[in-house]
């Protein structure tokens, strides 16, 4: 990031090293007295405990089921491994090409393909053991794959514009329908009872049934720009973001608004901001935002990275109340995930730590890796943490109550 200099340097260094200081201070602590975490059932002390670590050398992609009983890998020349939650190796099969995939919480599904790429364009759904259920080729290059927890449903999104939904049962079949605008993502809810698919030009998030039927679609005027899905845990309130495309740095609003699954509004944000990353509790009632933000107008602008906890207003409005925000140019987070509850909310720094700050923004405590962090991920309740880092290391950790 470039720094520019300027009457207000002073100031601004002061400030930020400040407001670093205090997150410092809170993280040194961390050190030798472990932060209070509010959980569920109500105790404090929780730390974070790893369960197991395994190699995954050149990975382009990782996952962790809902429930975290499942590790996914998939690595060079399509090898994808499924392991249980100690590490064992369930499943180790190769699928030429493929460098994306999905899977069901108890493995009962696992879906591979390449992503965005016209010369690997086919679907292979299969089962737990590697075997194959089914291949299916839309010809075309496939831009994202989900599957519903039932393992019944899946769904995917190609760059000719169709949206294809399966019914994965052992005489497998598909519907597809043209999407309006340019398809870019995809979400099955958990019962496979809705397709979501996010589009750009218009940004926005569609809702169908599996045979294809329109239901609703999230409120937004753009013309151009993109949008992306983010789902609470268990599929009931799902959050759209969009960007829209003529943003300027000094000027434009990016939001995300937050709906039922039958696609009534529920609450919504503004943010003067770039790239929004939204996480939903389980009740849809509090956010985890992350977002980049220019902090300067000059011909090459700098820009800082924020994470930010929202809440639905007490006072019943649409408008929700902002709890807290941390980031700037000494902290530069990225978001892992917000508890089920909205207890906490996880980020890592792009380097080493995870942090966990609770519902009023205090540091409850510091995680810190061997080396730098490359992905995380996480499941549904937020207590169970995959992190992938650079040298290929890739821990199982989770939130567990005192030692």
């Amino acid at each position: 990031m470039a720094v520019h200099l300027g009457g207000a340097l002073k100031w601004f260094t002061i400030s930020a090293l400040a407001t670093w200081a205090g997150i410092w201070w809170q993280t040194d602590l961390t050190r030798w007295q472990a932060g209070t975490l509010p959980a569920a059932n109500g105790q404090a002390g929780a730390f974070l405990r790893p369960l197991c670590t395994v190699r995954a050398d050149h990975a382009s992609e990782i996952a962790l089921d809902a429930s975290a009983n499942h590790i996914g890998i998939i690595g060079p020349a399509g090898q994808i491994r499924i392991l249980d939650a100690t590490g064992h190796p369930l499943t180790d099969v190769s699928v030429p090409g493929a460098d994306a995939f999905a899977f069901t919480p108890e493995g009962q599904r696992v879906v591979a393909y390449a992503r965005a790429n016209a010369s690997h364009t086919e679907v292979v759904f299969m089962r737990l053991d590697g075997s194959v259920l089914w291949r299916h080729d839309p010809g075309t290059a496939i831009l994202d794959v989900a599957v519903a927890q039932s393992g019944q449903r899946a769904a995917c999104v190609t760059a000719d514009g169709y949206v294809y939904s399966y019914q994965l049962d052992e005489a497998p079949s598909f519907r597809r329908w043209r999407s309006v605008g340019n398809p870019t993502g995809t979400y099955v809810t958990p019962d496979g009872a809705l397709v979501l698919v996010a589009t750009a030009d218009p940004p926005s998030v569609w809702a169908y049934t599996p045979a294809g039927v329109f239901l609703w679609k999230a409120p937004n005027s753009d013309p151009k720009g993109d949008a992306q899905i983010f789902a609470s845990p268990d599929g009931q309130f799902l959050a759209c973001a969009t960007m829209p495309k003529d943003a300027r740095s000094g000027s434009y609003t990016s939001r995300f608004v937050v709906l039922s699954r039958s696609g009534r509004q529920q609450w919504g944000a503004k943010l003067r901001a770039s790239h929004p990353r939204v996480a939903l509790s389980t009740d849809g009632k509090w956010a985890a935002v992350t977002y980049t933000k220019s902090v300067s107008t000059s011909p090459e602008p700098t820009y800082e990275r924020k994470v930010v906890l929202f809440r639905t207003s007490s006072a019943g409005s649409s408008v929700p109340d902002q709890l807290w925000q941390h980031g700037g140019p000494l902290y530069d987070p990225r978001l892992v995930c917000i508890a089920g509850d909205g207890s906490f909310v996880a980020t890592h720094d792009g380097k080493r730590s995870i942090f966990f700050f609770g519902p009023t923004g205090q540091l409850l405590w510091r995680h810190k890796m061997a080396h730098p962090i490359v992905r995380t991920c996480a499941s549904a309740d937020g207590l169970s943490i995959l992190v992938h880092c650079a040298d290929g290391s890739l821990s199982l950790l989770r939130v567990t109550d005192a030692l």
